[in-house]
């Protein structure tokens, strides 16, 4: 950043140089907090010859991490010869965020350290939306309550609230979301008023690619996380760049039409995708072909099990549209590495292979999100974390667990 004082009156330019001197403080902190995060245990040596940044700099950057909780010294390490130098690292028990998949039919919500490393894992039928913003803040208190004993050293706390809609969101403003109406709930204020703390609201399929992200190593990636459940979205993470588009509607895959003039979905189209490829279509056109109005997921994995007729065609079926949407997208967005969340893929990995060979070539570019990481919880952790600690690379160190 380069600042040209010359064109500023003499009396402005001690509040230029404040302003200069505060900004380069605060990207060489960002600097030393992320090498400590990445690196550590590390030495205050070791870190200025990894920054460029003097020793004295870096000294007084790692006491304010210090003071303020985010870093410790851990002990000493080892030299060839003079003293032994005190490693830094950070501290990810000092505080929490609290992350929320607002499902049509069900709530998830994890509780994870500065690390991503799961606290406390809850989950709820969702009411409707006139209880809804009461029951997640009787949810996230009730996770501070359990969390409070698991973290005796922790220093801030709660530091953010992440929300995943399975809706449109643009800035933080819920515009679409069609399994339940809370596009005019004032769900951000109120919860940031109960609990002062930040509350990030963004699309869940938003928050899944950041999540799949977390795990891979430090890249400018570009990856699409496909999340399949009673609709159908789309995250996409470009040259690494969350991709959302002007009204945040990029990635409602789930709302292109597949088949023009369709089967009517809720958003007043015909045709669209996630009528014909979702857990709900699945179930639809399985009942249809037994004539058991009622079938149900469970019926027909026991049906797949059982090789019956039916339940193989369904899902050939579906395979069949989510190969349509698949090439779709890599033709659009030209991904290195797709992330598929879908129930029955989990249940049945060999189906994949039926897949890859409809996406003519792409298999190398499929991947299954493991069953049960629910990407999007561990997004919305990533994101809260990355805005309390103002730095751009938070990795992820630890492999994410397994929730059910």
């Amino acid at each position: 950043m380069s600042i040209n004082l010359s064109r500023f009156k003499r009396k402005e330019l001690p509040l230029l140089e404040a302003y200069k001197n505060s900004y380069i403080r605060s990207l060489n902190s960002r600097l030393v907090l992320e090498r400590i995060i990445r690196l550590g245990p590390i030495s205050r040596a070791e870190l200025a010859r990894q920054t460029g940044l003097t020793k004295a700099t870096v000294s007084a950057i790692a006491a304010e991490l210090i003071s303020a909780g985010l870093a410790a010294e851990l002990g000493s390490g080892d030299a060839a010869l003079g003293r032994r130098p005190i490693l830094l690292g950070f501290c990810r028990r000092a505080g929490f965020a609290v992350s929320i998949d607002i499902g049509p039919d069900r709530i998830r919500a994890l509780a994870a350290d500065l690390l991503g490393d799961v606290l406390v894992f809850r989950q709820l039928l969702t009411p409707g939306a006139s209880g809804l913003i009461a029951a997640l803040a009787e949810l996230i208190a009730s996770m501070q309550a359990a969390v409070a004993p698991l973290l005796p050293e922790q220093t801030h706390g709660l530091c953010g609230i992440a929300l995943g809609i399975h809706g449109v969101v643009c800035g933080s403003r819920i515009s679409f979301s069609p399994h339940y109406r809370m596009e005019q709930l004032p769900i951000a204020a109120e919860l940031e008023q109960r609990f002062r703390v930040p509350v990030i609201i963004d699309n869940e399929a938003n928050l899944a690619v950041t999540g799949e992200a977390a795990f891979l190593p430090p890249a400018d990636h570009s990856i699409a996380a496909l999340s399949i459940h009673s609709g159908v979205g789309v995250g996409l993470l470009l040259n690494g760049c969350l991709y959302t588009g002007c009204l945040g509607g990029a990635g409602e895959f789930g709302h292109t039409i597949l088949v023009p003039g369709g089967r009517p979905c809720a958003c007043g189209r015909l045709g669209c995708l996630e009528q014909y490829v979702s857990e709900c279509a699945l179930t639809a056109d399985y009942a249809a072909r037994t004539g058991r109005a009622g079938a149900d997921y469970m019926l027909l994995s026991d049906g797949i099990r059982a090789q019956e007729k039916e339940a193989a065609d369904a899902a050939d079926t579906y395979l069949y549209y989510l190969s349509i949407c698949i090439n779709n997208l890599v033709q659009a967005y030209d991904p290195e590495l797709i992330f598929i969340s879908d129930r029955l893929l989990a249940d049945f990995p060999e189906l994949l292979t039926v897949l890859s060979v409809r996406c003519f070539g792409q298999a190398s570019r499929l991947r299954l999100s493991p069953p049960g990481r629910n990407a999007s919880l561990y997004g919305g952790i990533h994101r809260c974390v990355q805005k309390f600690l103002d730095i751009g690379a938070l990795p992820f160190c630890t492999p994410p667990k397994l929730l059910l």
